[in-house]
């Protein structure tokens, strides 16, 4: 998650209530075989430079009492102090009531010296070829299918310990000049359960995809067959046919500012496709990774996921949107955001 505000706290009050019945958006694939392990990515969030007070994003009351998770997540920590860990135990509790697992999902996490403006990064360890014709990234994965992938870790995590100005209060006010830990935290964690695109450019080539080691073809995500070019009336840009993979035209797609996500979920939630984050130039790591800035500024409650976020800014609940992009990915989630 790159975002040129300052990341914003996210308050997580240990949300772990399951209050109604999970949504289920996608086809199950209960006993379905995890196939070729292809090696996982991570997206990176880095310092923006803003200073904003806006009203904190909170977890619904009902979750912030407390309750039986939907999921369990166990992270191995490394390096954290005891108040960084406490901060990351919030966001933690905030996506075990949001997501619904049958399999545990283990996170690795590491507190550990990154680039200057460089807040944390995160992704899965790996990603599994199921029999529906998708990959899926390992925790995702393990969840359809109710069985456990090659991967004993299914997110890798590392977060800024040289970085100086660190909010690590889980009360959710959010200083001035101050980044919130938590929310980092619950963002990072976001792009670990999924919320990532295999789209890349090298030199004048853009493409796509995962493969096993052998030849192509690609195979996409369900993250990825969503992505629709703007400019060309909405054609998906997977569509080989109008998009080579790879291919210099693929490229121009990908850096022009046009690319939305049309999941279903995601219009329905959103009444239309939601933006997604393309600048020119292509900036790895966060490009088709993060809704866009301008579509979901600051003080928006589906802010959560785009790639800058400002000192100051707080958000302790993923939103309603990015729960709907879950759920078009393959997630079954809990009501509420």
């Amino acid at each position: 998650m790159t975002r040129h505000s300052t990341m914003a706290a996210l308050l997580a009050l240990a949300l772990t209530v399951v209050v109604a019945p999970a949504v289920t958006a996608s086809p199950t694939h209960t006993g379905a075989r995890l196939m070729s392990r292809l090696p996982g990515s991570q997206v990176e969030v880095r310092a923006g430079h803003r200073e904003v007070q806006t009203a904190p994003i909170l977890p619904r009351a009902s979750v912030r009492r407390g309750g039986p998770p939907s999921a369990t997540i166990e992270v191995e920590y490394n390096g954290f102090s005891a108040k960084a860990r406490a901060a990351f135990q919030v966001a933690v509790d905030i996506w075990e009531a949001r997501v619904v697992s049958p399999r545990t999902i283990h996170v690795t996490a590491n507190w550990t010296p990154m680039g200057a403006g460089v807040l944390g990064a995160a992704g899965p360890t790996a990603f599994y070829f199921l029999s529906d014709g998708f990959v899926y990234p390992a925790a995702l994965a393990e969840a359809l299918c109710d069985c456990q992938g090659g991967a004993p870790i299914e997110i890798s995590a590392n977060f800024n310990s040289s970085f100086p100005d660190w909010y690590l209060g889980t009360d959710g006010t959010g200083p001035a000049g101050k980044y919130d830990f938590l929310t980092v935290v619950l963002h990072e964690l976001g792009h670990g359960l999924g919320f990532l695109s295999t789209f890349s450019v090298a030199g004048r080539q853009g493409g796509w995809g995962l493969h096993d080691g052998s030849p192509p073809p690609m195979y996409a995500t369900r993250y990825d067959v969503n992505e629709r070019s703007a400019r060309s009336g909405g054609n998906k840009l997977t569509k080989t046919q109008l998009y080579p993979n790879p291919s210099a035209t693929l490229r121009t797609q990908l850096t022009d500012g046009s690319v939305f996500f049309g999941g279903a979920e995601v219009v329905a939630q959103n009444g239309g496709r939601a933006k997604l984050y393309a600048p020119k130039p292509w900036q790895a790591g966060s490009s088709n990774s993060h809704f866009d800035e301008a579509a979901f500024p600051t003080g928006s409650a589906d802010a959560l996921m785009t790639p800058f976020l400002d000192n100051g800014e707080v958000l302790h609940a993923p939103g309603a949107l990015t729960l709907a992009l879950f759920r078009d990915i393959g997630w079954s989630t809990n009501p509420g955001s």
